[in-house]
């Protein structure tokens, strides 16, 4: 869901375009890729960092389907292995298939820019609104139900599973950490978070707590199911504008440190390290692990990060029709799914 040189980057082969149904966006531009094209597709070599060399990526970014202006915005695998995202301008939810194709669901409150989503305990997708100051809650078929916050203009921003079968949210504007259950019973905690900290991002951790991130605090958070919260600050970078946050494959919490230009590696007993992001200057975005590693995006654009648990990285070019992307995760197989809102399509990379 804020923010060594190296060998020149490795060339860009575009290999094809295909058209799609639906109203596709277009391209504006963007040498050789038809206005109006469904999607583009390519191949993109790795970049060496640090000698280790990264096998070559596919990656497609399709259009077809996704109305005007949506701009999608969060992203996440949901029940059989279908994606769901976020349209933050659209006040929609859509899914996607892995050849592209894109249903959208409409049925939000007005100007509601819905933001994060997750697959909930109960098999439906739990997102959070924005601007509503709602948690929405979609069921594979396309039900939608919204339940208020108590706090107004809250701004809820990230959403993830806890390990007592409820959903936990963090509130920007509030201060506060939530938690929903499935039947959208809402409880707030605020109790030892720091004043004005900005919880942003979340994620559930390994040992059973919630995970948060603090971008006006500096800090990273812990919270127990019961509420009960420790703050971490102890190693980070001043002012590194603490984002994304993810459970890694080795135990411990990975979170993308967008002004430091770092990854952060938190253990759970609170034990924090930083590494480089990118050989080149950048800003690590969202982060999600797949294939055994860290795979994070960049604010600058036009590249992905991977990352391996020993904190060595490498980068990928990735192209794409906006100057960014908003969210990263990983699909069924072990591939990677972007937002782009800006250009208005999802990118599907295969590592």
């Amino acid at each position: 869901m804020m923010r060594l040189p190296i060998a020149p980057a490795a060339a860009l082969l575009l290999v094809g375009f295909v058209g799609c149904g639906g109203s596709p966006t277009g391209v504006p531009g963007m040498p050789g890729v038809p206005t109006g094209a469904g999607t583009r597709s390519a191949v993109a070599s790795a970049n060496l960092t640090l000698g280790v060399p990264e096998p070559a990526s596919t990656s497609i970014e399709f259009f077809g389907g996704i109305s005007g202006a949506a701009a999608p915005r969060g992203i996440t695998k949901g029940p059989a292995g279908i994606m769901w995202f976020t349209e933050s301008n659209g006040d929609r939810i859509a899914r996607i298939t892995a050849n592209g194709v894109v249903t959208e669901f409409s049925g939000l409150s007005p100007n509601a820019s819905p933001n994060n989503i997750v697959e909930g305990p109960d098999g439906n997708l739990w997102f959070v609104e924005l601007n509503a100051n709602r948690i929405g809650r979609i069921t594979p078929r396309g039900a939608i139900s919204e339940f208020p916050l108590g706090t107004p203009s809250s701004a809820p921003f990230d959403i993830a599973v806890g390990s007592d079968g409820n959903l936990w949210f963090t509130e920007y504007n509030a201060n506060v950490v939530g938690r929903i259950t499935t039947a959208g019973v809402v409880t707030q905690f605020s109790k030892g978070i720091t004043a004005n900290a900005g919880p942003r991002d979340i994620a559930a951790g390994p040992d059973g707590n919630l995970w948060f991130t603090e971008l006006k605090a500096n800090k990273i958070g812990r919270i127990t199911t019961a509420g009960v919260v420790t703050e971490f600050a102890s190693g980070l970078t001043p002012s590194a504008a603490l984002v994304d946050i993810v459970a890694g494959p080795d135990g411990n919490l990975w979170f993308a440190e967008n002004n430091a230009d770092t990854i952060g590696r938190i253990t759970t007993s609170g034990a924090i390290r930083q590494f480089k992001a990118f050989a080149n200057p950048g800003h690590p975005g969202s982060i999600t692990t797949a294939k055994g590693a860290l795979w994070y995006t960049d604010s600058l654009g036009n590249r992905l990060g991977r990352m391996s648990t020993t904190g060595q990285s490498t980068q990928i070019s990735v192209p794409y029709a906006g100057p960014n992307v908003a969210d990263i995760a990983q699909g069924p197989n072990g591939d990677l799914w972007l937002t782009d809102p800006v250009g208005n399509g999802i990118i599907h990379v295969t590592p």
